[in-house]
């Protein structure tokens, strides 16, 4: 009877590799949601300051388009925190705009941008002695300056000082401003997705 033997060469065998980590496409968009305080003197018809800070939020959803351009759409509300006035129950501010922003270092961490924007603004006031409510609207146009870096691939902190021109703002019989000029300044985080 005849019986054999196989020998097999020994090869080591490696350890698997580990998977690589699956990148996550980014396509461009990012949203954001930031804290806004607003600048800018509002008086009663007998010059008495009622508000000089409105302070609020701002949503953004914007595209880029480019490395260095990014265009997209925000609303912000705002809302009088240190009214002077007993007789006022709501001075409320809701602005809806599109926007364009131009990033000045695009290849840096810390990105230094620009931004133009413009939109309409709605303005609301009702008073607890009558049933007055005043409502009114205003085209607005902003240009501003901002830096984000990334806290993360997806997380941006944000940090933004805008000035505001308003066409027509609080001016009638019970309320008006000094000047059509509001300063805003903003702090918040968005997610690239």
């Amino acid at each position: 009877m005849l019986q054999g033997q196989i020998y097999r060469v020994y090869r080591p065998v490696s350890s698997p590799e580990p998977a690589a980590e699956q990148e996550t496409v980014l396509h461009g968009w990012d949203i954001s949601l930031s804290g806004v305080v607003s600048l800018g003197k509002i008086q009663d018809h007998q010059g008495w300051t009622i508000s000089n800070t409105m302070p609020g939020v701002r949503v953004r959803l914007s595209k880029e388009a480019a490395d260095f351009l990014s265009v997209g759409i925000e609303g912000e509300g705002l809302w009088a925190a240190d009214c002077r006035s007993e007789f006022l129950t709501k001075m409320e501010k809701y602005t809806v705009s599109g926007l364009v922003k131009w990033v000045l270092t695009p290849e840096v961490a810390a990105q230094v941008y620009v931004l133009l924007s413009g939109g309409m603004t709605f303005d609301r006031a009702s008073w607890n002695f009558s049933s007055i409510n005043l409502n009114q609207r205003s085209a607005v146009w902003g240009v501003g300056m901002g830096i984000n870096t990334h806290l993360g691939k997806r997380i941006l902190l944000e940090a933004e000082y805008r000035v505001s021109y308003e066409k027509t703002p609080w001016n009638n019989f019970l309320m008006k401003t000094d000047s059509s000029i509001r300063h805003e300044a903003a702090v918040g985080l968005g997610w690239l997705f």
